[in-house]
C-alpha cells in the first residue's frame, strides 16, 4: 500500500494535520507526519536551515521511506508546499501522487508583508522578539483554527523555531526566480488545493499554477489559509479522489 507523507508549513508544527488524518482515516495505511528540521525540536547539527538543505532534507526522508514501500504520495502545506516542489522537480521518480496546498512559487517572488520583514535582518529578529505566543495563538484563532490547536501551535513556537524561520526566508529572497524555471520537470499527477478566504496568498496565484501546468484545482469554499483544519472533510474527499 502507498505511503502517504504529509508536510507542514509555517509556524506549524505535525499536529496541524490531526483534523484531516482523522477524516482521512489512515488506519490500515502506511504514513508519517515528520517535522521539519528546527521547528519541534534543535536542528541537526551542520544543518544549514537553508531552503536546498530542507529540500535535501526531504528528498532524504522520501528516499528512506520508499525504500520499504515504493513511490509515496505527498500531500504538503506553506513552505512545505514550496519545499515539496522543489524536491519534486529535482526528483519526480520519488513520487506517485503529490498535493499542495495554499503556497506555489511566484516568478515574481511576490512574499507577503511578514516575510519581507523576517528576512530584514535585525527588523526580523526584532519582531520575532515581539511577537508572544499569544500573538501567536490570536493570528491562528483569527485564521480559523481552533483554541486548543492554535495554543499547541504556539506553544512551538520557541528559540529554534523562530530562528529557523528567520534562516529559511532568507534563504529564499528570489525564490520564485530560482525555482520557477524547474517546475517545467513536475510530474503531472500533481492537485493544487487553496482556500477561498485565504489572507497570505490569493486564490488565483495557485489557479494560476494549475492552469500553467495543466494540474487540477480544488478551491475550498468559506476556508483560509489551513483549509484542511477548516474544511477537513472536504480536502480529505479531494485527496481521496485524487489517490484513486
Amino acid at each position: 500500500m502507498t505511503e502517504k507523507i504529509f508536510l507542514h508549513g509555517v509556524p506549524d508544527t505535525p499536529e496541524i494535520w490531526r483534523s484531516l488524518l482523522k477524516e482521512l482515516n489512515l488506519d490500515f495505511t502506511p504514513n508519517t507526519v515528520p517535522a521539519l528540521p528546527g521547528f519541534t525540536s534543535p536542528p541537526p547539527k551542520n544543518f544549514g536551515n537553508t531552503k536546498e538543505a530542507y529540500v535535501a532534507w526531504l528528498i532524504a526522508h522520501i528516499e528512506n521511506v520508499m525504500s520499504g514501500s515504493g513511490p509515496i504520495d505527498l500531500v504538503a502545506h506553506d513552505w512545505g508546499a514550496l519545499i515539496a516542489l522543489r524536491a519534486i522537480s529535482l526528483r519526480p521518480d520519488l513520487i506517485r501522487s503529490w498535493a499542495v496546498i495554499s503556497a506555489v512559487p511566484h516568478p515574481d517572488n511576490l512574499w507577503h508583508s511578514t516575510a519581507k520583514k523576517w528576512q530584514t535582518p535585525l527588523v526580523g529578529e526584532a519582531m520575532m522578539l515581539l511577537t508572544t505566543k499569544k500573538r501567536i495563538t490570536t493570528i491562528l484563532l483569527d485564521n480559523g483554527l481552533p483554541l486548543e490547536l492554535a495554543e499547541h501551535e504556539a506553544a512551538a513556537y520557541g528559540s529554534n523555531m523562530r530562528k529557523s524561520i528567520l534562516h529559511l526566508y532568507r534563504s529564499a529572497k528570489i525564490l520564485g526566480t530560482e525555482w520557477y524555471p524547474g517546475f517545467e520537470n513536475l510530474p503531472p499527477n500533481g492537485l493544487i488545493v487553496w482556500g477561498d478566504k485565504d489572507k497570505f496568498g490569493p486564490t488565483n496565484m495557485g489557479r494560476t499554477f494549475a492552469q500553467r501546468y495543466g494540474l487540477p484545482f480544488a478551491k475550498i469554499k468559506n476556508s483560509g489559509h489551513w483549509p484542511f483544519v477548516q474544511a477537513p472533510k472536504l480536502v480529505a474527499d479531494h485527496l481521496k479522489r485524487h489517490w484513486a
